[in-house]
């Protein structure tokens, strides 16, 4: 093999004994929280509140969810549950469905475009609306970049 592939390049390296520096750094927060509890309360107190401080700080420091760290997981669960969601569409339960019949039906049927040239009118009415044109967009590769109309195809034999 010529050339070494580095592999775990996910891993973070561990910096103090078998801690990343992030977990260090939340054990570190979490016994700055402490000692003024530690110094201010008697001892049943302190347990009191330490027991639960040092579970979260296990949880931040350890957890990690298909990839994703405590900390990840809370930040974008309180983005999903903050931010605003659009519904473009909702089937409702027990909603009628739209039956066009009778004389509705017949008039309907009678005017869809069947032919080529009702097809083409309403691609030319839509040149104006829908930004449909009968002309290609210059093309910068071809020399002069200028557009060109489609073969007229009535006229191959």
């Amino acid at each position: 093999m010529r050339y070494q592939v580095p592999q775990f390049v996910d891993i973070q390296d561990r910096i103090i004994g078998p801690l990343t520096l992030k977990q260090f750094l939340y054990y570190v927060a979490a016994v700055l929280l402490l000692i003024p509890v530690y110094l201010l309360a008697d001892l049943g107190l302190f347990l009191s509140f330490a027991i639960p401080v040092l579970g979260v700080t296990a949880l931040f420091a350890h957890v990690h969810w298909r990839g994703q760290t405590f900390a990840s997981l809370l930040w974008h669960g309180f983005h999903y549950f903050t931010g605003g969601r659009l519904y473009i569409w909702r089937r409702v339960a027990g909603a009628a469905e739209m039956y066009i019949a009778g004389g509705e039906y017949e008039e309907f049927v009678e005017n869809l475009p069947t032919t080529a040239s009702a097809l083409d009118a309403i691609a030319q009415t839509l040149n104006t609306q829908g930004n449909i044109i009968a002309q290609d967009a210059a093309d910068p590769l071809v020399e002069g970049g200028e557009g060109v109309n489609p073969p007229d195809q009535s006229n191959a034999s």
